[in-house]
């Protein structure tokens, strides 16, 4: 069997298994799911929703979050856990993906990973919920 046919057999199979690809993350743009997501990684995703509801009504989006006062915004996202970490990631990740990809949350699998706070896992999460949706594979918290 040629790869391209082995591969599309496995693509349909999997789309069968999981059919749907839908995140319990709560957000307006691929900015937001990607802070969510960070949020989110060893908590719930209800406390993220919660989180990013009080930090994007007081951030004015990515310029407001890679402006913020780092002390300030580890106080904010306090309940999401490990938030001295999540909060420098998530200010990193805002000012380079202002810096680097002007303003735009990178659409390549790639480009993500640069952004502190993600690993191989996330930017596909990211990036199937917002930008490419692939029904077939799932974003599973531990």
């Amino acid at each position: 069997m040629r790869n391209n046919n082995r591969a599309g057999l496995i693509v349909k199979k999997l789309k069968a298994f999981l059919p749907e690809n839908k995140t319990s993350l709560n957000y307006r743009d691929p900015f937001e799911l990607l802070t969510a997501t960070i949020l989110s990684a060893q908590s719930t995703d209800q406390t993220a929703n919660r989180v990013c509801v009080d930090i994007f009504k007081k951030y004015k989006g990515i310029t407001g979050i890679a402006e913020a006062n780092l002390r300030e915004f580890q106080k904010d996202i306090y309940p999401s856990g490990f938030y001295r970490l999540k909060a420098r990631n998530i200010i990193a990740a805002a000012n380079i993906i202002l810096k680097r990809f002007k303003g735009r949350v990178p659409g390549a699998w790639m480009n993500s990973l640069v952004c502190p706070g993600l690993d191989a896992r996330l930017p596909i999460s990211s990036s199937q919920a917002c930008l490419r949706p692939l029904k077939a594979s799932r974003l599973t918290h531990m």
